[in-house]
C-alpha cells in the first residue's frame, strides 16, 4: 500500500485554482472608499414585535445612538428622531430589522437638512417601496386583470414618487428659477417693449401693452 505523500515545503496544500486571487486597484480603491462611509446605528430583532439597537453606550443606553440618527435625519429633537424611526420601521419590503436599516440607510442618503425634508423623504421612502411591490405582485400575476391593476397602482406611486423628488428640488432650491431683467439698453432708432406681446394673421404686426 502505497505511502501518502507529504506536502512539499513552501507550497501550499490547497490547490492554486482554488486560492483566493489578489485585489486589483480598483478594488482596492473600491474598499477604502466604502470603509469611509458613514455608520449608522443598527438596530436587531428581539423575537417580539419590536427592535431594538445592536449596540447601546453603557449607562447613556440608547440615547447616543438616537443623537447619530437624529444627525443624519436633520432632526433636532429625540421625539421626532423615534417617531421617524417607527415610521420607517412599517414601511420597509420586510417588517423586520433588516428592512428597518435598510430604510435608515436610505434616509441618510437622501440627507435631510431639516424636519421638513426629513418627513418629506420617509414619504418617498414608503412610496417607493409601494410602488415596487406592486411592481413584483404585478409580475408573479397570471391573470391579466390582477396584473393591470397593480400596475396602475404602482405607476400612480411613481409619478407620487416623482412630485416628492421634484418638492424635495424645491425646498433646497433647486427648482425652476426665474430670471429677472433689471436693466435693457435701446440703441438709437429702437424701441423696448414691455409686455405680453400677441402676433395677429394677415400681416397685423405685433400688439404691445406698454412701449418706452
Amino acid at each position: 500500500m502505497a505511502k501518502p505523500q507529504k506536502p512539499i515545503k513552501g507550497k501550499p496544500e490547497t490547490p492554486p485554482s482554488t486560492l483566493p486571487a489578489e485585489f486589483s486597484k480598483e478594488e482596492l480603491a473600491l474598499a477604502d472608499e466604502m470603509l469611509s462611509w458613514p455608520q449608522f446605528p443598527k438596530f436587531k430583532d428581539t423575537g417580539t414585535s419590536k427592535v431594538a439597537f445592536t449596540e447601546t453606550s453603557g449607562e447613556y443606553g440608547d440615547k447616543f445612538n438616537i443623537i447619530k440618527l437624529a444627525s443624519a435625519f436633520g432632526v433636532k429633537s429625540v421625539g421626532g428622531t423615534e417617531e421617524i424611526i417607527s415610521n420607517l420601521a412599517n414601511m420597509g419590503t420586510t417588517r423586520n430589522a433588516e428592512g428597518l436599516n435598510r430604510n435608515i440607510d436610505i434616509l441618510a442618503g437622501i440627507a435631510p437638512q431639516n424636519t421638513t425634508e426629513a418627513l418629506l423623504a420617509v414619504q418617498m421612502i414608503g412610496c417607493h417601496n409601494a410602488a415596487t411591490e406592486y411592481m413584483r405582485r404585478a409580475i408573479a400575476l397570471e391573470s391579466t386583470g390582477g396584473i393591470d391593476a397593480n400596475v396602475n397602482r404602482a405607476v400612480k406611486l411613481m409619478r407620487t414618487f416623482t412630485a416628492q423628488v421634484e418638492a424635495l428640488q424645491k425646498l433646497r432650491g433647486k427648482g425652476q428659477q426665474t430670471v429677472r431683467v433689471e436693466h435693457v439698453n435701446v440703441h438709437a432708432g429702437g424701441q423696448a417693449i414691455v409686455g405680453h406681446v400677441e402676433h395677429k394673421a394677415g400681416g397685423e404686426g405685433a400688439k404691445d401693452e406698454k412701449q418706452g
